[in-house]
């Protein structure tokens, strides 16, 4: 549950946020994806 909470924040910084922003954005999404795969992984 933790994750989707994650996602709906994200997505309202998303839409909140200046189309410059977007790039940033998609980085901290994938890195966020990444850790918790690599979390998932590990337990």
């Amino acid at each position: 549950m933790g994750l989707l909470m994650s996602f709906e924040h994200q997505r309202e910084l998303f839409h909140s946020s200046s189309p410059r922003s977007i790039d940033r954005w998609s980085s901290e999404v994938s890195e966020l994806c990444s850790r918790m795969y690599r979390a998932n992984l590990h337990n």
